[in-house]
């Protein structure tokens, strides 16, 4: 299966068998699994930025760093299946503020028999600040590594150190910044594998009940 958004190819196996990590995945008052329509309501200086199937997203994501669009590498997933999810990114208005939401990633569920359509955060990235300009980002992920351990691997293209199986759930990147004030700070990516899955397996049902429907045509 093609991997996107590394220097280095990362191996499945290297996320199947990393060290379970209990970092923090909820900041401020973002968190995964939100609605599009809560998230817009409370952050209204947000502005998509992006939009596609995951595919061709992901495709993209492999050369344009100012996005990421990755699948979990530890659950077996079908490209038929993959380049039917809506991906919609988002991004602040308000770039390197300190402790604010900087970007988000929503998955799109197929409609239901009403017409109605769930719009879903899976991954969202979020800066935070030292308080202080004399502590500097890089710092910053020295004092982060002692807190949570050893991140799992490095993405060199986008200077994010990441750590996978964080409570067997999430994939948690921090890349060292300076904000917008000039403070050291980190900006954090959390992606939820459980709100992914649960996106793909809604499509899959989506498209294995379409096709049903159809062999009673035949």
């Amino acid at each position: 299966m093609t991997i996107a958004g590394f220097a280095i190819p990362a191996n499945p196996e290297e996320e199947k068998s990393a060290e379970i990590h209990f970092n923090r995945v909820i900041y401020g008052d973002v968190m995964t699994g939100m609605r599009l329509q809560h998230f817009s309501s409370i952050f209204p200086g947000f502005t998509e930025t992006a939009s596609g199937n995951f595919v061709d997203l992901e495709k993209r994501s492999k050369t344009d760093f100012t996005i990421l669009v990755e699948k979990p590498l530890n659950i077996d997933l079908f490209g038929i299946f993959l380049k039917r999810i809506p991906i919609s990114i988002f991004s602040t208005s308000d770039e390197l503020a300190c402790n604010t939401p900087q970007g988000a990633r929503f998955l799109s569920h197929p409609p239901t028999r009403e017409g109605a359509i769930k719009i879903i955060l899976y991954s969202y990235d979020y800066l935070v600040c030292a308080g202080e300009g004399v502590v500097s980002g890089e710092r910053l992920l020295e004092k982060y590594i002692e807190k949570y351990g050893n991140y799992d691997k490095k993405d060199y293209d986008r200077n994010q150190h990441i750590y996978f199986n964080v409570e067997k759930r999430y994939e948690v990147r921090v890349k060292p910044v300076k904000s917008k004030t000039g403070e050291g700070a980190l900006i954090i990516t959390v992606s939820d594998n459980e709100i992914f899955k649960e996106a793909y397996d809604s499509w899959r049902a989506y498209i294995r009940r379409i096709e049903e429907s159809a062999l009673e045509k035949f």
